[in-house]
Parts: C-alpha cells; sequence; structure tokens
C-alpha cells in the first residue's frame, strides 16, 4: 500500500510505519527517483534493510543493511506518544527539511500499536510560492515558525549544502527581526492580520503578517511583502484614471449645460 501510494504522490515521502513492537516499514524515494522499501522485523535480526524496487514493488537488490537500527528513537515517534494524537512534526534545521505528519494508532481497547507518518519536503512549499503571481510584481511571500525560523520563501536560492538557516534570505530575515521587535520579541504574540511598513535596503517595504493555525499542531505566519514603490504605482495610475474621469465629466456636464442654456433661451 506504501509503495502505491509513494508512486502517486512524489512530494510526499517518505511513508512509514512504527510499530509498539519496534518493528518497521517505510517507503522512500533515493536521489535517482527510484522507489525503495526499507524493512525491520524479526526476519532481519534487528538490522534495517533498504531493497531497490521495480516498477511494480517486487524486491530486486539488498541496497543497505543498517545494524542495530531503532526507529523508535525518531522525533515523531516519540511526540505521538507524547500527545496521543495526530499531529505534525518540523525539522527546518538540517539540510532535509522536512515537515513530518504522524498519526498514532490504538485499537479498540485503546492500547497502543504503533505510529503511521509522512513526511514533506518543504523546498516544495517554496517551488510553490515562487509560482505565485506577487512575485512577478516584484513581491516576495515567505512562511514562519513561532521562533522566527524560515519555513519557505518564494525567492530564497538554495544550494545542495545549506538549508534555509543558512541561505541568504535577506529580506525574510530582515522582516522576522521587525516582527520580534514589534512584538517584544514573542512572535506568539500575533493573532491576527497585521500590516507594517519599514526600510530595507533604503528601500521603503510595505507587509502583511497573517497568522495560520490548524488543529493538529501547525502554527505559522504568512507575509506578503510589496515594494511601497510598486505599491504607490497602482495608486498612482487609479488617481489619474480618477482625475481623468472626473475631467471627462466635468467636460461633459459644461456642454450638456450650454446647450440647455440655448435651449431654455430660444423664443
Amino acid at each position: 500500500h506504501f509503495w502505491s501510494q509513494n508512486q502517486q504522490y512524489q512530494t510526499v515521502h517518505p511513508l512509514a510505519i512504527v510499530l509498539q513492537t519496534g518493528e518497521y516499514i517505510g517507503v522512500r524515494r533515493n536521489d535517482k527517483n527510484t522507489i525503495l522499501i526499507e524493512i525491520l522485523d524479526k526476519t532481519t535480526n534487528g538490522n534495517l534493510q533498504t531493497w531497490e524496487t521495480d516498477d511494480q514493488g517486487t524486491h530486486l537488490k539488498l541496497r543497505a543493511n543498517t545494524l542495530n537500527y531503532d526507529p523508535q528513537v525518531l522525533p515523531w515517534y516519540k511526540t505521538a506518544i507524547e500527545v496521543h494524537k495526530p499531529g505534525w512534526s518540523a525539522n527546518f534545521k538540517g539540510r532535509d527539511q522536512v515537515l513530518v505528519a504522524f498519526y498514532p494508532l490504538y485499537d479498540k481497547q485503546g492500547n497502543f500499536l504503533g505510529v503511521i507518518s509522512t513526511e514533506m519536503i518543504l523546498p516544495e512549499i517554496s517551488h510553490f510560492l515562487k509560482n505565485l503571481t506577487i512575485r512577478q510584481k516584484g513581491g516576495q511571500t515567505f512562511i514562519l515558525d513561532r521562533d522566527g525560523e524560515i519555513v519557505a520563501t518564494s525567492t530564497a536560492e538554495v544550494s545542495e549544502n545549506e538549508s534555509l538557516t543558512t541561505a541568504k534570505v535577506r529580506l525574510p530575515r530582515a522582516t522576522a527581526n521587525y516582527l520580534k521587535q514589534r512584538f517584544n520579541n514573542s512572535l506568539q504574540a500575533i493573532t491576527k492580520s497585521h500590516q507594517f511598513n519599514f526600510a530595507f535596503n533604503e528601500t521603503q517595504q510595505m507587509f502583511q503578517v497573517t497568522p495560520y493555525k490548524d488543529s493538529r499542531g501547525l502554527n505559522w505566519l504568512i507575509v506578503v511583502v510589496v515594494p511601497a514603490v510598486t505599491f504607490m504605482e497602482r495608486i498612482h495610475v487609479n488617481r489619474d484614471f480618477t482625475i481623468l474621469l472626473s475631467l471627462v465629466t466635468l467636460l461633459v456636464a459644461i456642454i450638456l449645460g450650454m446647450f440647455t442654456s440655448q435651449w431654455i433661451i430660444q423664443p
């Protein structure tokens, strides 16, 4: 089942389940986009075996055999046991930035069975943000967590050996610092949308920050930044159009007034 799901949804991987007994089954893709199956059970003697598969999910070749692997130390597994409900576990620090969705499993009597999980690679969110039309107008969109860490951004070019925590994402960092100063170093205080402006590289920036929360623990800030000059250009265009429309209306009124006056004074 995991193998077929990984075939359909290539932006989420790996898919995995860790049982209370310590057994583990996972499906993921390698750098060559080949689907790998990972197994740890009684037949593997406590080792994690990684198998290459064909397009039908059949085991072809043993690629790795990790000795004494313990999947129960995985952060999302431990978090699921602590909270007893579905949720999210995120990693923004390392090279492989991921967002993990986990779901603890229980039987009808409420006994804990294990945890199922899937991962989404956060650069996929950045790829989505890059396709937003606001970027074409000189704007930027990015997502922050409540600690001010950058989750995703529409503009950062992150190399293979770095993450958003080390990449040169100057405007998002400047915006995050501004928000921290504005809210006394506590981004948790942002509970509704706010609009601000501040100077960055001697250019006035206008931005809106909007909190986003879901029932499973996701708690982010969505920020949209537009250079003030871009925003004002639209205002100037609307102003010029309004003035032109007013002048045309005035001219039409004068002409109609002249015709009306001539019609009245004619014998």
